[in-house]
């Protein structure tokens, strides 16, 4: 009997040893939660990644906006939080489209993809938006990407 609930307990222990939270690497600094809300003329703008870096730190966090426009920010994609710092803000959405094509003579589609948010606000040197996490607790932040835009990302 005790030798089948020695593999259960090992099980079981192995389990609740990860109950403790996502561990972080080695080096990557406290970690402070941090929701950013991000419009555009006005309006949420949903479906946009959200993109902080900073210049003194190799930690860059990233979100998705949701239909409020809200972005939670998680360092590397899945730690939640940011590290205290000075960042700059990077917003990028795109859609993609059908347009009628031909090929091999006959008519077809094809996908094309364009950029909604200015090119401005689409690159760490040229981004205007900034933010400052804090050691205290929780940031949030209200931020504009400018106006809408549908420009077609040249094809390759």
């Amino acid at each position: 009997m005790y030798i089948y609930f020695l593999p259960i307990m090992i099980l079981f222990a192995t389990f609740c040893s990860g109950c403790g939270g996502v561990k972080t690497p080695d080096g990557m600094p406290k970690l402070f939660p941090c929701e950013v809300v991000v419009t555009q003329e006005g309006q949420p703008l949903t479906g946009a990644t959200i993109t902080v870096q900073s210049a003194d730190s190799p930690w860059n966090a990233t979100g998705g906006t949701d239909t409020n426009g809200k972005a939670v920010l998680f360092t590397q994609g899945k730690y939640s939080g940011v590290p205290a710092g000075k960042y700059k803000v990077i917003v990028n959405k795109t859609v993609t489209e059908k347009e009628p094509s031909t090929f091999e003579g006959k008519p077809a589609t094809k996908e094309v993809v364009y950029y909604l948010v200015e090119e401005k606000y689409q690159e760490l040197q040229t981004s205007p938006l900034e933010i400052e996490i804090t050691s205290g607790g929780e940031s949030s932040f209200q931020l504009d990407a400018g106006k809408a835009v549908k420009n077609r990302i040249p094809e390759r």
